[in-house]
């Protein structure tokens, strides 16, 4: 499966953000959910947040690093002012941290007509994402996947939903759930973090699943590609090298030919 094919749905998800940012005002900005995130008390959720701050701190690309925070606090900010979403947030940090029975502490800070655009906000990602065959193609796999972390976290996701009620929104988590779940094993500039986060904050169980690929931060892959970059543009200050090549730290990093190797190695040997 192609890994490009959730170019499109990080890019719908952007945009929402962006608008409901748009429509809420200086409330919905990442300096005010930051700060109001951090309000909290619940251990749980402290240890997530901190988390983050580990990843920001330790992720060399300022893009990622900036991206990264800004999509793990605004979703925790929806989750908190959205009351299924809430009891869906309780429900994932009880069933696969260590903490048991969390209750989140904070306070909604959004109005009723703050809260109408929220649902419609949720509503309008749902449907850019579901219209896209690709979107099916992801959601199929969560069926015949092999990945061990990603089928402990399907085998269980259903627990952690137990107490949502309602129909639409169980579907709506679990379907953010997947996805998020999905770009976190195959996309090669997360996996790192993904893996690294859940070892962290994990369970026992799941954290002795997410060990075989926890690393520390300076073998990253999204570290190891930055330092290619900046080897490959001092190179090319240099005159060391032309412009259509890389550096040898690089080379292995860059997607293109990643993608003339697999199409090299396929013509050669077939696909089993």
């Amino acid at each position: 499966m192609d890994i490009m094919m959730s170019e499109y749905e990080k890019r719908v998800i952007r945009l929402g953000i962006n608008l409901f940012r748009k429509k809420i005002g200086k409330k919905a900005s990442k300096e005010n959910i930051s700060k109001y995130l951090r309000q909290t008390k619940e251990p749980a959720l402290l240890e997530f947040l901190e988390t983050i701050d580990f990843l920001v701190d330790n992720t060399k690309s300022s893009y990622q690093s900036k991206y990264s925070k800004e999509i793990a606090e605004f979703a925790l900010f929806l989750a908190v002012n959205n009351e299924q979403f809430k009891l869906a947030l309780e429900g994932c940090l009880s069933t696969f941290t260590s903490h048991k029975k969390v209750k989140i502490d904070l306070k909604p800070c959004l109005g009723k007509v703050d809260s109408f655009l929220l649902e419609h906000f949720i509503k309008y990602i749902v449907k850019k994402i579901s219209e896209r065959p690709t979107y099916r193609a992801i959601l199929s796999e969560s069926y015949t996947t092999r990945n061990k972390l990603a089928s402990y976290i399907v085998q269980n996701v259903d627990l952690a939903l137990d107490n949502v009620t309602e129909d639409f929104m169980h579907r709506v988590a679990r379907t953010f759930i997947w996805f998020g779940t999905w770009v976190g094993i195959n996309d090669t500039a997360y996996r790192h973090q993904f893996y690294y986060v859940i070892n962290k904050i994990g369970n026992p169980e799941i954290s002795e699943i997410a060990s075989e690929f926890t690393y520390p931060p300076e073998k990253w892959y999204i570290n190891i590609y930055q330092e290619g970059q900046d080897e490959t543009r001092a190179l090319y200050a240099e005159n060391k090298i032309p412009r259509h090549e890389s550096s040898l730290l690089e080379e292995p990093c860059v997607i293109k030919k990643q993608a003339e190797k697999i199409r090299k190695y396929t013509d050669l040997y077939g696909v089993k």
